[in-house]
């Protein structure tokens, strides 16, 4: 995070930042949050993680687990006042200190000091500028400051030049004059990439005659005014610390907490995404394999009724079959323009060798069946298979992904976690909105399709899904549904699925008695007769009606 988003947070929560007691600290994968009391603020969070690095205050913890650092920071600072809170001009090193006084009367003081150093961030916690505990650990060099605990404390090197709030007019143009516009950066500090080319585009970069950089200077002023100012600039779900376009204004607390908060539920859902997306392509390639076998097995048993009519032929002229001769040449009963040549099995009856071609006939009349039946097995499950392809592809939110997790763990695709009884008991996500005063449900997952088909869903309501294709199982409560209401939950199944990148959509809808589960039961998966279709453009709920998520 840059220097000038937090030092507007900072500005704003300025006497929220200390004062507060400390009642516990909480550690995630990335951070620690505290909780507080005597603070407007609930919670503070310290974020440590290369692209979301930073602090906000909060009324909800962002991170609830434990761990080791922050059962050391707890054991020291549990119920210590924060007496202070600070930071270095133009540094993004942040320093929170405690004082605690222990039933004896001896006070101590800590410091917990947030480092954010890109992927080098850093949290430290510090008894009397020595180090009891590091987020991440270095043993430095000769050269190299040591983040270990037991050594002292030392902050990262100052960055050289003017504080960007400090520099005056004289002071830019000279920095112009000595190294030009690409020099400003050993000038004046903090200065990131980003801040000069905003200021480039601003100002432009013509430094070679006086106007070009009184142009330069003016834009400087009015970047540094917009840096100075507290607030944050909110556009397409990132923020600024300057105006950008048509952007809205934000409280930086606010806006950066909203930043983060979103990002990690970005990369959660994208990392949940990934990893269920290769365990369905792994599946869907053992059985596509399974499936050209199966194809490969069915072809080998091609022909199987010769046997039977070898056996029964060998049985009809049971007279004057010598099997001795090693094979029978005879007219074919069913068909006499054509000539069987049957091998017969020297030494044994001719009772016998029918009695062995019966069998292999029933062997693999029943081998065939059976098959069959797997092939059916394997193509409903790639069926299915692809319905969750199109589900985890399209959710856009984590809960939806739990869903489908759980569905999987259900299936035996992942291993089952230990709380799966009570994750299976909580009710699937899924929304409904009101269309001319008829309710309108809707599944985004196998889960929730099940849930509105078969709990929520009465008999004689109406149900709707997308023909052929992926998608979401839609429910209109209530009989003698209207044309309207019909062709905008038609219009909604059609947007939540696969094909709802076309123009038009046909959607399958009848009566939900007609719906049954399929065998083996997968869940969201459906046969259904008695049914209508209708061709409709695929409209978002919102576009129909106001959506509330059940």
């Amino acid at each position: 995070m840059d220097y000038f988003t937090l030092f507007k947070v900072a500005r704003e929560l300025e006497e929220a930042l200390s004062g507060f007691i400390v009642q516990r600290v909480y550690q995630g994968e990335r951070g620690v949050t505290l909780k507080l009391r005597r603070s407007k603020y609930k919670y503070l969070n310290l974020v440590v993680d290369p692209d979301f690095s930073s602090f906000f205050m909060s009324q909800e913890p962002f991170f609830t687990g434990y761990g080791h650092f922050a059962g050391v920071a707890e054991s020291h600072i549990r119920n210590s006042r924060c007496i202070s809170f600070g930071f270095e001009k133009g540094e993004r090193v942040y320093v929170w200190r405690f004082s605690y006084t222990d039933f004896v009367g001896e006070t101590k003081e800590y410091s917990l000091i947030l480092e954010i150093l890109g992927k080098y961030s850093n949290l430290i916690f510090c008894q009397s500028g020595r180090i009891l505990e590091c987020w991440l650990k270095k043993e430095g060099g000769i050269d190299e400051r040591s983040l270990i605990p037991g050594r002292m404390y030392y902050p990262p090197e100052s960055s050289e030049g003017r504080y960007i709030f400090d520099v005056d007019r004289d002071y830019f143009f000279e920095a112009i004059s000595r190294g030009g516009f690409t020099s400003l950066g050993g000038y004046i500090y903090p200065l990131p990439r980003f801040i000069l080319r905003e200021l480039r585009a601003r100002g432009g970069d013509e430094v070679s005659f006086p106007q070009g950089i009184l142009s330069l200077w003016k834009a400087f002023r009015s970047l540094v005014e917009e840096l100075k100012e507290v607030c944050l600039w909110f556009r397409d779900g990132k923020i600024y610390p300057f105006s950008v376009g048509r952007s809205e204004k934000v409280k930086p607390n606010e806006g950066l907490a909203s930043f983060v908060v979103s990002g990690f539920e970005r990369r959660e859902l994208y990392a949940r995404k990934t990893r269920l997306l290769a365990i369905l392509k792994n599946r869907e390639q053992k059985l596509r394999k399974l499936k050209n076998e199966l194809y490969r097995e069915l072809e080998s048993t091609r022909g199987f009724e010769r046997f039977k009519l070898w056996g029964e032929v060998i049985l009809i002229h049971m007279g004057s079959v010598d099997c001795g001769k090693g094979f029978l040449r005879v007219e074919n009963p069913y068909n006499p323009e054509e000539i069987l040549e049957i091998p017969l099995e020297e030494g044994k009856k001719p009772s016998q060798v029918a009695q062995g071609y019966f069998s292999q006939y029933s062997k693999l009349k029943a081998k065939r069946e059976g098959l069959k039946r797997r092939l059916e097995e394997v193509k409903s499950e790639l069926e299915f298979l692809e319905e969750l392809f199109w589900q985890v592809s399209e959710a856009d939110e984590v809960g939806v992904l739990e869903d489908i997790e759980l569905v999987l763990e259900q299936q035996g695709y992942v291993k089952q976690k230990r709380e799966v009884a009570t994750r299976s008991s909580q009710k699937p996500k899924y929304q409904f909105f009101f269309a001319s005063g008829y309710k309108v449900l809707v599944g985004r997952n196998s889960r929730a399709n099940d849930y509105v088909t078969f709990k929520l869903a009465s008999k004689d309501d109406l149900w709707l899904h997308a023909k052929g294709y992926p998608g979401a199982h839609v429910v209109v409560k209530g009989k003698n549904i209207p044309e309207d209401v019909l062709e905008k939950a038609a219009s909604v199944a059609a947007y939540y699925s696969k094909a709802s990148g076309s123009s038009k959509v046909d959607v399958d809808y009848t009566k939900v008695k007609y719906v049954k589960r399929m065998r083996p039961y997968r869940p969201g998966m459906v046969i259904y007769t008695n049914y209508s279709t209708v061709t409709v453009e695929p409209r978002a709920p919102e576009e129909v009606a106001d959506v509330e998520k059940g």
